[in-house]
């Protein structure tokens, strides 16, 4: 299984756009829905791995 990146952590980046941007193809992601930055991320093109309740575990589409 690939890596899981929390986008809602501090210690994730203090640009969460550009830790997708480079990770994107090597790991899965994790954020909140009420992130401020869910939409943006959404409007990415993202595949949804695990819907759960709050969070979504995501990967970046390869062609998004």
């Amino acid at each position: 299984m690939s890596s899981i990146i929390d986008l809602d952590s501090d210690t994730c980046s203090s640009d969460p756009i550009e830790a997708i941007n480079y990770l994107k193809e090597q790991v899965i992601f994790k954020i909140s829905k009420r992130n401020p930055l869910y939409h943006d991320i959404v409007n990415m093109g993202i595949e949804v791995v695990k819907d759960d309740g709050d969070q979504i575990y995501f990967k970046i589409k390869s062609s998004g």
